[in-house]
């Protein structure tokens, strides 16, 4: 059986782990620091998996992670990824002194946002422009030019249909936010096992990008986005 729209890991999260729930598709680095271990400093996928498989509970486990992230990410249009030569936020350090980034409120003040930018990267921008959850304003604010980076979200939609381009984060300033099934261990059959990460074996974030398009620009249904990408992926 499935259950959609159950609420948010403070609701599911126990219920997992006492087996009312089987499994559920994870963030890694959201759960540990909201659930498993609120004290956590870990960043890199591998740190974050180490730090789940050692405190979760003796009733739940982690599987495979893929190599999907769904997590913030400094952003800038094509043209000027093309223009400046970036591929990752090091690559800022030529042009963010004449630069205005733009992001949530909040972004100005968290340890990964502009106070991580500074002390990860050695980068002071021009100023911070506030906008909202790489929503409508901030990509608008980008388009514009108003903005010339942004805080941004690896699977928006926008990043295909804009042209937009996230830069890497090589020093793990956001930390690692790769998707996982999270599992019931007496739920967890051999083939269970195996069927769930195969698909991680697959899903990348380009992949994870391009379905969230055609849910929410082109308007498919999940039956059919989710259908598609087995099939392309030799998993159907």
């Amino acid at each position: 059986t499935t259950k959609f729209n159950i609420g948010a890991r403070e609701v599911y999260y126990p219920e997992l782990t006492k087996g009312a729930i089987s499994i559920i598709p994870e963030y890694n680095g959201a759960l540990l620091t909201t659930s498993v271990d609120k004290t956590s400093t870990a960043t890199s996928t591998d740190d974050v998996n180490a730090a789940l498989k050692a405190k979760l509970p003796s009733t739940a486990e982690i599987l495979n992670a893929s190599a999907a992230q769904d997590k913030d990410s400094i952003t800038v249009t094509q043209a000027n990824a093309a223009k400046y030569h970036l591929t990752s936020i090091s690559d800022l350090s030529s042009v963010a002194k004449t630069w205005v980034i733009g992001g949530p409120s909040e972004f100005q003040t968290r340890a990964d946002g502009i106070v991580g930018l500074k002390k990860v990267y050695g980068l002071t921008f021009k100023s911070f422009s506030p906008l909202d959850e790489s929503g409508p304003i901030t990509l608008s604010a980008l388009q514009s030019g108003k903005v010339q980076a942004a805080d941004v979200f690896t699977t928006t939609p926008q990043i295909i249909t804009d042209k937009l381009v996230s830069l890497s984060d090589p020093k793990n300033m956001f930390a690692a936010q790769n998707v996982l099934p999270l599992v019931y261990k007496k739920a967890a059959s051999a083939k269970v096992v195996s069927t769930l990460n195969s698909v991680s074996a697959k899903l990348t974030t380009a992949g994870l990008l391009a379905m969230d398009k055609s849910l929410s620009i082109d308007h498919k249904s999940y039956t059919e986005v989710a259908s598609t990408w087995l099939s392309q992926n030799g998993l159907k």
